[in-house]
């Protein structure tokens, strides 16, 4: 029960802060981008990037959250339950809804998510759907990499004071720690494999200095 309870004050503690960053990051994204149009005298759709972005954001990670409830729901145990007749405990039946919600949300993500780009695609007229440029792009993509990344670090100390406990503890046993366990290890592999991505659309963004027309006159 502490592992369980550990584990989601962790998740719970840097959701909380990436909410507040998210704001903080659209807001500083959204300046960042006019300061860049003033530069070049080119317009990159701040405004519209500002909203675009940010709910596609928001759609990859409702899918993020339903890949972690779909395998998690998968791997743990059905539920023991005590018959009294018998007077003992016996398995009982595994309680699947979590895995509906968990496709539900991958779908819905995906599709809003989907909806979105080709939604900006077409007023923006830009070929791809995550542009090289875009200073929302690389904020996001960075500020996900971030929060991830802290995730994995936090994931895998856990699960070592976990494997720790079990293998020095004499009175650690593994029934009281599995399912902490196997929802850590799911949660690893979902934010791992996001990581990933995340790390891949901000490597690709481009981290050019951008010229006042001042300066290139001066050249």
């Amino acid at each position: 029960m502490m592992g369980w309870e550990f584990m989601v004050s962790v998740l719970a503690g840097w959701l909380m802060i990436y909410g507040l960053l998210a704001l903080v990051i659209m807001t500083v994204c959204f300046f960042m981008a006019r300061n860049d149009e003033k530069r070049t005298g080119i317009t990159t759709l701040s405004g519209k990037s500002s909203i675009y972005f940010s709910l596609m954001n928001q759609s990859w990670w409702i899918v993020f959250i339903g890949i972690t409830l779909v395998l998690v729901t998968m791997v743990l145990p059905a539920p023991e339950i005590y018959d009294e007749e018998r007077d003992r405990f016996k398995k009982g039946k595994k309680d699947w809804q979590p895995l509906r919600i968990g496709i539900v949300l991958t779908i819905v993500g995906t599709g809003a998510a989907t909806a979105l780009g080709a939604i900006w695609q077409r007023c923006s007229g830009q070929p791809r759907i995550l542009p090289r440029d875009n200073m929302f792009v690389k904020c996001y993509s960075g500020l996900n990499a971030f929060m991830l990344f802290s995730i994995v670090v936090s994931l895998v100390t856990f699960l070592g004071f976990c494997f720790a406990e079990l293998f020095f503890d004499k009175k650690a046993d593994w029934d009281d720690w599995e399912d902490a366990v196997k929802i850590a290890a799911m949660a690893l592999v979902s934010s791992t494999l996001f990581l990933m991505a995340n790390l891949s659309v901000f490597n690709a963004s481009s981290d050019s200095v951008v010229k006042f027309p001042r300066d290139l006159a001066k050249e």
